[in-house]
C-alpha cells in the first residue's frame, strides 16, 4: 500500500514538471518581441543562425522562434531544423487550414495576431492544437514567430 501512494505522489510529481515546461502565450510573445531586438541588434543572418542553432537563448521551455518570408520559406526553425529553406506556404494542417498563408495575411495586414492550427507536438508525436504568435518584421517581407501547445 505505502508503494502505491509513493507511486501516485511520484506521478504528480512528473505530471506537475511536465506541465511546468509548457510555455505560455505571454511568454511566446514576449520571445517573438525579444527576437525582434535581437535581429534589430545582431542582423539577420547571426540572428537566424542563433534561432535554428543555439538550444540556449531563444528556446524556452517547450517555445522557440521560426521565422517564415512573406513567400513562405521557412528562413529559420528552432524546432526543425529540417525545415529550413522549405517552401511551406501551400502546406495544410490536418483539418485543411492553409495555416502559413494566414500567418503571412495577417502578419502583413495587422503586423501582429494569433494564429490557431493543428501541429505535431514534438513532445508527445501527437497532432494536438497550436496556437502561434506572429509579428511582421519592420518593413520588411518576412514574420517572427512562437508558438504554444495549450
Amino acid at each position: 500500500m505505502k508503494r502505491f501512494f509513493i507511486m501516485i505522489i511520484l506521478s504528480a510529481i512528473f505530471s506537475l514538471l511536465n506541465a511546468a515546461e509548457k510555455g505560455t502565450a505571454p511568454e511566446a510573445e514576449k520571445m517573438v518581441k525579444d527576437a525582434f531586438t535581437f535581429i534589430e541588434k545582431n542582423g539577420r543572418e547571426t540572428a537566424f543562425r542563433e534561432f535554428t542553432t543555439n538550444r540556449n537563448i531563444f528556446h524556452q521551455k517547450d517555445l522557440f522562434i521560426f521565422i517564415v518570408d512573406f513567400k513562405g520559406v521557412i528562413l529559420a526553425q528552432g524546432g526543425n531544423p529540417a525545415l529550413l529553406g522549405k517552401n511551406m506556404l501551400d502546406s495544410k494542417d490536418p483539418d485543411g487550414r492553409l495555416f502559413i498563408r494566414e500567418m503571412i495575411e495577417l502578419a502583413s495586414q495587422k503586423n501582429t495576431g494569433w494564429i490557431d492550427y493543428k501541429w505535431e507536438n514534438p513532445a508527445t508525436g501527437k497532432i494536438e492544437k497550436k496556437s502561434s504568435f506572429v509579428m511582421k518584421y519592420k518593413n520588411e517581407d518576412f514574420l517572427i514567430g512562437c508558438g504554444i501547445y495549450p
